[in-house]
């Protein structure tokens, strides 16, 4: 004869329950929780309008009888950046989605990333006031090493 021993919750169980009572929480209030539908929406709309504008921008200047280096490239680097934050909230959704929040768009990643995109947006104004990198070898290679690394993500 077969007994089942009866178990109690484990850790796992209650941590998915008190990520179920925030999200069931957030939903009253939701732009000031970080599990708030609004604050999720919200991000959303803004990456996607950001991306959107860029790769609308991308496909006019590839177009355009005088193509643009610098601009090509910003529209690319601002494409990657909304694509990399766009599938890591994916991520998150499709393999953690009871713990998915605002967080998960890494939006608000940490002080040093931000600085690290600052860092970058500078560099890039910087290089199109002093035109150093304008060949288009060059904007291959980086289209195709962002590419890569989306593609080798876990």
């Amino acid at each position: 004869m077969f007994v089942q021993k009866k178990r109690g919750p484990s850790e796992d169980d209650e941590q998915d329950d008190a990520n179920e009572l925030a999200w069931l929480r957030a939903r009253s209030r939701p732009f000031s929780q970080p599990y708030g539908l609004g604050a999720n929406g919200l991000a959303g709309l803004f990456l996607g309008g950001i991306g959107g504008a860029h790769a609308v921008l991308l496909v006019q200047s590839l177009a355009a009888p005088r193509r643009n280096v610098a601009l090509v490239r910003w529209c690319l680097y601002a494409c990657a950046m909304c694509g990399f934050h766009a599938s890591e909230f994916l991520g998150a959704a499709a393999w953690r989605w009871r713990d998915v929040s605002f967080d998960s768009w890494l939006l608000n990643h940490s002080v040093a990333y931000g600085l690290a995109f600052f860092a970058a947006v500078l560099e890039f104004a910087l290089e199109y006031r002093l035109p150093l990198k304008q060949s288009a070898a060059t904007l291959r290679l980086g289209v195709v090493l962002v590419a890569g690394g989306q593609g080798v993500r876990p």
